[in-house]
C-alpha cells in the first residue's frame, strides 16, 4: 500500500519531469505561452496583430475612400466655379442678363399699360444695325402715347459709363426712341459707376437680377424714362401742366437714388454702423418709391388733360 501511495505521490511532484503535475504544468505554461503570442502584437502571425493588420487596412481603404471623394468634389467645385466664372463673361450669360432685364421691364410695362419687345436680335432703323435690346412703346392711355424708350442691358465688365451713354446715343438712333436705358450687371459694372445717373435723356442703371433691393433703381429708371418722354413731346406740343413739377421729382429721384447708392457702399465696408446705415436705406428707398410715385401722379395728371381735350 505504502509503494502505491509513494506512486501516487511521485505523480503529484514538481521535482520529476515525467510527473503527471510536471506535464500538466507544462502543457498549462504552453497554452499560457500560446495565448500570450496570439495576444502580442511582437508576433507577426499573432491574432491580434492579424486583427491590427485587418484594421489599419479598413482605416487606410477608408482613407483612400475619403480622398478620393474629397477630391472628387474639390474638382467638382472647382469644375463648378471655372464654369460660373466663364458664364458670367460669355456671351450667354451676357444673354441671360438681357433676357432677366426683359421679363422684368415686360411685367412692370404690362401693369402700366404699356409694351415692352425683345428687339435685341432683329435690325432697326439703320440697316444691319440691331443696337438696342428691349423697345417699351408706352400705351394708349399715356400722355406720350406711341413713345419709344430703348433699353440696352450689358453684363460686360468692357463697358464704361461714356462707352454706356455711347451704345444708348446709338440705341435710340437706331430704335427711333428718344430716351434710352442702359441697364449695367451689378456683377460686371465698376465700383465707380452710379447705380442711378442720368444725362439728358439717357438714364444709366445697376441693377442685380438676384437681389430685389436693386429693384428700386429700375423702377426709377422707367419712370424717369418716361416723364422724359413726356418731356420730349412737350417741346413741340403743348400736354398740360406741371412740367415744372416733373422736372422737380425726376431731379428728385436722382438725388434719392444717388444717396441710396452710397448707402449700398457704406454697408459692404462699415460693418459696426449697420443698424443705422439700413434704416438710412430704408429712409431713402421711401423716398425714392415716393418721388417715383409723384413722376406717375404727374404722368396721369398729364394724360386726363390730354384727354380732355381730346
Amino acid at each position: 500500500l505504502q509503494e502505491r501511495i509513494d506512486a501516487v505521490m511521485a505523480e503529484f511532484s514538481l521535482d520529476r519531469e515525467d510527473s503527471a503535475l510536471s506535464r500538466l504544468v507544462e502543457r498549462v505554461e504552453r497554452a499560457q505561452r500560446q495565448i500570450s503570442k496570439e495576444f502580442s502584437l511582437d508576433e507577426e502571425g499573432s491574432a491580434l496583430a492579424r486583427m491590427r493588420s485587418e484594421l489599419l487596412a479598413g482605416i487606410e481603404k477608408q482613407r483612400e475612400t475619403n480622398e478620393k471623394f474629397q477630391g472628387d468634389v474639390i474638382e467638382k467645385l472647382a469644375d463648378m466655379t471655372a464654369r460660373k466664372q466663364e458664364s458670367e463673361r460669355s456671351t450667354r450669360h451676357g444673354k441671360e442678363f438681357e433676357v432677366a432685364v426683359f421679363d422684368y421691364v415686360s411685367e412692370r410695362s404690362q401693369l402700366a399699360g404699356d409694351i415692352a419687345t425683345h428687339v435685341g436680335e432683329t435690325t432697326g432703323i439703320i440697316r444691319n444695325n440691331k443696337k438696342g435690346d428691349i423697345e417699351v412703346k408706352l400705351g394708349q392711355e399715356h400722355v406720350a402715347a406711341g413713345a419709344k424708350i430703348v433699353l440696352e442691358a450689358k453684363q460686360d465688365a468692357y463697358y464704361t459709363l461714356q462707352k454706356a451713354l455711347d451704345e444708348l446715343k446709338g440705341a435710340r438712333e437706331n430704335r427711333g426712341a428718344d430716351v434710352g436705358i442702359f441697364v449695367f450687371s451689378k456683377r460686371t459694372a465698376s465700383e465707380e459707376i452710379s447705380p442711378f445717373f442720368r444725362q439728358g435723356n439717357d438714364v444709366v442703371v445697376v441693377w442685380d437680377s438676384e437681389d430685389p433691393g436693386s429693384d428700386a433703381y429700375l423702377d426709377a429708371g422707367l419712370s424717369v424714362a418716361k416723364a422724359l418722354s413726356v418731356r420730349a413731346k412737350a417741346h413741340g406740343e403743348e400736354v398740360g401742366p406741371d412740367l415744372e413739377a416733373m422736372e422737380k421729382a425726376i431731379l428728385e429721384v436722382e438725388r434719392q437714388a444717388k444717396g441710396l447708392g452710397e448707402i449700398d457702399t457704406w454697408t459692404n465696408t462699415i460693418k459696426s454702423n449697420s443698424d443705422k446705415i439700413l434704416d438710412r436705406v430704408r429712409i431713402m428707398r421711401a423716398g425714392l418709391q415716393t418721388q417715383t410715385g409723384i413722376l406717375q401722379e404727374k404722368l396721369a395728371a398729364l394724360r386726363d388733360v390730354v384727354g380732355a381735350g381730346g
